[in-house]
Parts: C-alpha cells; structure tokens; sequence
C-alpha cells in the first residue's frame, strides 16, 4: 500500500513538532550514521504505527542522501491511512517504508506492505524510488525555487520522464493558456551526476489581416545539472522567452 495524504499529514506534524520542541539537527548531531532529525522521524514513525506485539527494527538507506530512506520491520497497524469507510480495518503489514527530504525533512513517500519487496517496488509515486527518480524529485525542486514567486501556475511538466500535451499559463491571475508539449528527460551520467531537462514547445498566435495566425512552434529549455548526492544543483534556461514568465523576466 502506498502513501496517502492523511499519514503525511501526521508525519508533518511530528517534524514541525519535533522543531518547536527545540530539537535542532544541529542540537543532536551524533558522530556518524544518520542525521538526529531523521533517526527522531524514523523513531517517532515507529512508535506511531506498532501496534506493540513484537519489537521494531530500523533500518537508513542512503541517511546523508538528498532523499534518504527509513525501513521499519515489525507488526504494524495505520489508523491513520484512509480507506473506504471506518468499518473497513485499517491497513497493516510487517514493513513500513518511508522516503523523506533531506532539505525540509518532510515525509514525500510511505508504504505499508507485508515484504520489503512489495515496499520497494512501491514506494514512489510510479513505482520503485531509483536514483532517477531522486534526480527527477531534486530537479523539480530547483525548478520551483527558480520558478518562485512567479503568478499563475509556471511548472507545466509531468513528474515522470516522457513527453506530454500541457497547459502552459500566463503570468495572469485568469486560467489563460496555451496548449504545448512539455518533455521531462533524465540523463544517468557515469560519474553518478545527473543531467534533468525540462523543455516545452508551442506555437503562438498572432492577429493579422483580421485573423489569427499560427506562428512556427518555439521552444524553451530549462536544464538542471546534479551532484552525485543531489545536494547540488546548477539550474540554466535557454531558447524562445518562456509563456508562463511575465515580459521581460528571465528564470
């Protein structure tokens, strides 16, 4: 079974707690092994989800990773993941997986499943949490913070690899836009770095002689170069003036 909101939700709270309560990384940085935050977030998703009939083991996948891993193996039981009405039992299974970000130490993924196998192969929202998918999520996050503060609705790409129809808005309050293709492509180097290129095509239209005309299709590119860890990214953008960024912005 695979995250649902209203366990994220839950896991958001304890961080934000875990905060509030003073317990700063920094605080209870030990020497080596996971970071305090997320052994506090592996621990308290423990506690959360036993159901106290046979001890917890944890285990880090990757703990230093831009998105590290935490595999809790027990007896577990989630009261707070939906389901289809409150007679239905809550789901429950021996191994709980839970994928988290190493920049805001928000929970991104969850599953709950009777094997390791059936969690890893679920884990992320189209299947297994390979490092593509790392590449892909720390790209998107660049492009946010690239694309931040922009009106409307700037990031017309799809979360997975390949080449989709989109929306392309306008930097307007109204739901104006265009209709384009957007590619999202992730490119595995052999040093480990990663290479993610968001581009979109679309043809403008231009008014003349009493009619609306269908100018040649244009293309913009935003490319986003990674670290190994996916810590670093170096984000660029190049060809025609992107739709969705007000005139004369350049991102």
């Amino acid at each position: 079974m695979r995250s649902t909101a209203s366990y994220l939700t839950v896991m958001s709270g304890l961080m934000a707690a875990f905060v509030l309560l003073g317990f700063a990384p920094s605080a209870l940085a030990a020497a080596g092994g996971p970071p305090a935050w997320l052994r506090y977030a592996a621990q308290s998703a423990a506690m959360h989800l036993s159901d106290g009939t046979i001890p917890t083991t944890i285990s880090y996948i990757g703990p230093n990773a831009r998105f590290p891993r935490v595999v809790l193996t027990g007896s577990f039981v989630c009261n707070d993941c939906s389901r289809p009405s409150n007679s239905t039992p809550a789901p429950s299974g021996t191994v709980a997986e839970l994928r988290f970000d190493g920049e805001t130490h928000q929970s991104r993924d969850f599953a709950l499943c009777k094997t390791r196998a059936q969690c890893d192969a679920s884990l992320c929202s189209f299947g297994a949490c390979t490092r593509a998918q790392d590449a892909l999520d720390a790209a998107f996050s660049a492009l946010d913070a690239r694309l931040k503060g922009i009106p409307g609705d700037p990031d017309p790409f799809s979360h997975r690899s390949g080449t989709f129809s989109c929306h392309i808005h306008y930097p307007v309050r109204e739901m104006r836009y265009l209709i384009g293709s957007c590619t999202t492509a992730v490119r595995l180097q052999a040093s480990r770095a990663a290479t993610v290129s968001f581009v979109e095509r679309w043809r403008p239209r231009e008014y003349e002689h009493r009619r609306w005309v269908r100018l040649p299709t244009r293309t913009h590119t935003w490319r986003v170069v990674e670290t190994e860890d996916g810590w670093q990214a170096r984000i660029s953008s190049s060809g025609s003036p992107a739709p969705q960024l007000p005139v004369g912005v350049k991102r």
